[in-house]
């Protein structure tokens, strides 16, 4: 089958990490350690796994910074190499094992990717996965298949970016028949946005609250749609990039949209006057801010963003 497959090249990662802003060609050249290649399909690890055919597979922030290199190699001790990319999906089943239970060929399914203790075939299941944090599982180490947090890291359960992968049958949910492809394939991402407004301890029908979204890219809009899927009736601010990203963030229950791209000066006095807030000149380096929203989700992660998060 086709696939899209990181190897493990020391080598190459520190070229295309160092060169590939200046020279993407290196992003998929020769020296890249991505690589579009032909591979045996994984094989089903046990009789309550299941074969499935991506039908749209999504593109996360991990997976961009595993191809540009520009990932920290942190997590390179518990993955297991190659492994194909890819674990936000709607698929379909096309193999099923013999303990597969309540999985038919046919069935659309998205997937949790989250490679916990039931996935490896542990019991008793460590403590987070016991309290159903399947995503710092103790475990991701050990057990029936080889390392790796998650599907699309681990080089037994393949990745979404394939005509095929492997999965436990608990990482498996339907989709409902009237639920497009293009909106089953945000179910992970959007369930990791409605995590994050679910633990923000926000009050849903105080209307005095403020929740800021630092950055309207997918998440930031998927977090304003969760805000208000939550019944948030409070104010949405939001600070967006670029027009369509403005627009999007209307749409979805933002109530003021704030500029991103202005200078630092001119962008924090206009987010101080939104917020009531009150900016003092610092002697160096940024403003200090007293005062602000609520609550700030920073959609952005990038050093600065946390600091205007802060």
């Amino acid at each position: 089958m086709q696939a899209i497959e990181y190897i493990k090249s020391v080598p190459r990662w520190l070229i295309v990490r160092s060169g590939g802003r200046k020279f993407p060609f290196l992003y998929t050249g020769r020296l890249a350690p991505v690589r579009l290649t032909q591979r045996p399909p994984p094989e089903l690890p046990g009789p309550d796994w299941v074969r499935v055919q991506p039908l749209l597979s999504g593109i996360c922030g991990s997976d961009l910074a595993t191809v540009t290199c520009q990932g920290s190699p942190y997590f390179s001790g518990i993955t297991s190499t190659p492994f194909v990319l890819g674990h936000e999906v709607v698929g379909v089943v096309s193999e099923t094992g013999a303990d597969a239970d309540g999985l038919d060929v046919g069935q659309r399914v998205v997937l949790q990717p989250a490679l916990g203790c039931a996935v490896r075939g542990i019991d008793p299941p460590c403590v987070y996965c016991a309290r159903g944090k399947l995503a710092l599982c103790r475990n991701v180490a050990r057990g029936g298949i080889s390392a790796g947090i998650q599907t699309g890291f681990c080089r037994d359960t393949g990745g979404a970016w394939s005509e095929e992968f492997v999965a436990h049958r608990s990482q498996l949910y339907r989709v409902p028949e009237a639920m497009p492809d293009e909106i089953a394939v945000l179910t992970e991402p959007f369930a990791c946005c409605l995590h994050a407004v679910l633990h923000a301890g926000m009050a849903p029908r105080q209307p005095t609250e403020r929740a800021f979204v630092l950055g309207c890219g997918t998440v930031g809009l998927m977090i304003i749609a969760g805000l208000r899927a939550l019944n948030f009736a409070g104010q949405i601010i939001a600070a967006a990039r670029y027009p369509h990203q403005a627009e999007h963030a209307r749409h979805l229950g933002a109530d003021v949209i704030l500029p991103a791209t202005r200078g630092r000066r001119r962008r924090y006095q206009a987010w101080a006057e939104t917020l009531d807030a009150a900016c003092h000149d610092a002697e160096l380096g940024k403003p200090v801010v007293i005062g602000g929203a609520d609550v700030v989700f920073d959609c952005v992660a990038s050093s600065e963003s946390i600091d205007d998060a802060l």
